[in-house]
């Protein structure tokens, strides 16, 4: 098969059961193996399902690939058909060096627009158009040009849609639009939420940022629905055993997300109360940008219990996260964080104790409600009294593993929204 070429994965179910089933047409640029939080969400969702569902996806020659992200039950799949994206490195370059200067018109609201595009075009010409109209639609955001092909697809069509955001388009505090590309994006995101039938959020305070500045007619239609953790899959872990109180965070470092905070209140503690670091041991697994892991040279004494792993796959990082003491979440500073992380559903998953540091808003809310501790990274005294506090009391568990984002509940609330467009 050619590296530009389609690809087709086809799962053919028993045909009077496929019958019975709703039937979903679900597209998703990001999807397994593919080594991104979307492609473990999405899989995890669909699989879910009492559907029967026909996926069209991305297959990208440059994107890292993680083969251990399970796609479970491949019998929910009539059909998974990866449409590959590729760009020349010159053309990556440019694009990216035009984004930054907020100069990227033709590839709003992001680089995979063309892939988009050739992804309406082809699913129009894999199913017949009775086929499409019986079917329902969900578009899933990042990358935002999947809605954009849903769009499209609504037009054209007139079927049920879902619109599934992960995080905010026009609202992101991570975009980089200048005048025109900022109306730009806000003109997409309207028509996509306008034609739209449901908006899903994965969190409620992304739902009041997104929808408050539409009509409050359009209110109707936005729907808070979580990600969901794979109970299964994490009992199906064998963590291995320490013989140190771990600390453990799985995720990556760039732009204004750092780890600074948190070094600066272990080299307090280091300095003041250097007892309690004790059979202590810090971990940390991911990309890190290099700037931001040299700042741990300017904190000698953390340094000693700080270690640093690199990215790994999937599952590794899940058996990691089970096998810590205390995980750990580090958000940007800001005013007010909308976002919830997708590792962070899994470190609720497992039920270890969990210490964000992280400004007020869903990530706080959801750790709070675990029973786990918060700080906000711009009060490195709050910082370094509840991680002296963790240090001395040395808890293993939260009080409250959140069953609300178990895969069975979130999947049984997303059938509840299809059934309600019947």
């Amino acid at each position: 098969m050619g590296r530009h070429r389609p690809e087709r994965d086809i799962f053919r179910t028993d045909e009077r059961d496929s019958n019975m089933r709703k039937r979903i047409l679900a597209l998703s640029y990001y999807f397994p193996p593919m080594a991104a939080p979307r492609s473990i969400q999405v899989s995890r969702l669909l699989s879910g399902l009492d559907a029967s569902v026909f996926l069209v996806c991305g297959k990208d020659t440059i994107e890292t690939i993680d083969e251990t992200i399970p796609v479970s039950d491949p019998g929910r799949y009539e059909m998974v058909y990866k449409i590959p994206f590729h760009k020349n490195k010159y053309k990556r370059y440019s694009d990216y060096a035009s984004r930054r200067m907020g100069l990227s018109f033709s590839d709003m609201p992001d680089e995979k627009r063309g892939w988009a595009k050739r992804a309406a075009r082809e699913t129009a010409s894999l199913l017949p158009a009775s086929d499409i109209r019986a079917m329902t639609l969900i578009t899933f955001g990042q990358p935002m040009s999947d809605h954009l092909a849903g769009l499209e697809l609504k037009k054209k069509y007139g079927l049920p849609w879902i619109a599934h955001f992960s995080d905010p388009w026009f609202d992101s505090p991570f975009r980089n639009d200048n005048y025109f590309t900022g109306n730009i994006n806000y003109s997409l995101e309207r028509e996509v939420i306008k034609n739209s039938d449901i908006t899903i959020f994965t969190s409620e305070e992304t739902s009041e940022l997104v929808m408050s500045k539409y009509p409050a007619s359009w209110k109707d239609k936005a729907v808070y629905l979580p990600h969901c953790y794979d109970r299964e899959l994490i009992e199906s872990i064998t963590p291995d055993k320490n013989s140190e109180y771990t600390f453990r965070s799985i995720g990556n470092f760039y732009g204004n997300r750092t780890p600074e905070p948190f070094y600066r209140a272990v080299e307090t503690i280091a300095r003041s109360e250097p007892g309690i670091l004790n059979d202590v041991r810090i971990e940390f697994y991911g990309y890190f940008e290099k700037r931001l892991k040299s700042l741990l040279d300017s904190y000698p004494q953390a340094g000693k219990h700080i270690h640093y792993h690199g990215t790994v796959p999937y599952m590794d990082g899940l058996k990691l996260a089970a096998g810590a003491d205390c995980l750990l979440a580090i958000d940007a500073p800001s005013e007010y964080s909308i976002f919830f992380p997708s590792k962070l559903v899994d470190y609720a998953g497992t039920g270890k104790y969990i210490f964000a540091i992280t400004p007020r808003g869903t990530t706080a809310n959801i750790v709070n409600k675990a029973g786990g501790e918060t700080a906000n990274p711009a009060d490195i005294g709050t910082v370094t009294s509840v991680l002296t506090d963790i240090l001395k009391t040395r808890p293993r568990a939260v009080p409250n593993r959140l069953v609300e984002f178990e895969k069975n509940v979130v999947c049984g609330k997303m059938m509840d929204i299809l059934n309600s467009l019947s």
